[in-house]
């Protein structure tokens, strides 16, 4: 098996109730490998628990409420406590999953970005990056503006920064971050 070889694909939606897939995050742990896909058309994310050959899975509904057009997901495990962050288009939300010690597990949710003292502009993509013991997360907006969210740590409220609309972006829907030594792209 090698990442360059032409992949098999098998839909296993079939048996699924999704509404408007948009996003999928793939976190490897306890010997499964969990799936969480976000629902655009409803407030949930449907978490997919795959057995270690990934032929056969488990899954199960997260409401997340006052929330609504879930865009991304990203998942981080830290030592060993799992977290994840989430964008909600309506109203304009990041919302913090804390899993505690396993990704099966119904996560404690907080709307962090709440504690910015501004709004989000239409937030649909993330980037999460780690740096020394600091963690960023990078919030794409469907009007252009891109934020950046300093958190101490992953239970800590983060210091949002708007970074304006680089280079003219527009329509985002998602973003990567790539480091290459010590030099960070978008």
């Amino acid at each position: 098996s090698s990442i360059t070889n032409t992949p098999s694909v098998e839909n296993i939606t079939s048996d699924l109730v999704l509404s408007g897939p948009i996003s999928i995050s793939l976190q490897s742990s306890e010997d499964s490998v969990y799936g969480f896909i976000t629902n655009f058309l409803n407030s949930k994310v449907t978490r997919l628990k795959f057995d270690d050959l990934l032929s056969d899975y488990e899954s199960a509904d997260i409401l997340v409420p006052s929330s609504g057009q879930l865009s991304d997901i990203a998942i981080i495990g830290d030592c060993d406590q799992w977290y994840g962050f989430l964008t909600s288009r309506s109203p304009g939300k990041v919302i913090r999953f804390d899993f505690g010690t396993s990704l099966n597990n119904t996560p404690d949710q907080s709307a962090i970005s709440d504690e910015l003292g501004f709004t989000l502009d239409n937030p649909v993509g993330l980037g999460l990056a780690t740096e020394s013991d600091d963690y960023q997360l990078f919030v794409t907006s469907r009007n252009g503006p891109i934020y950046r969210l300093d958190l101490p740590s992953l239970t800590a409220d983060p210091i949002g920064t708007e970074l304006g609309n680089l280079n003219g972006l527009s329509g985002d829907w998602s973003l990567e971050l790539v480091n290459i030594g010590s030099q960070w792209s978008m």
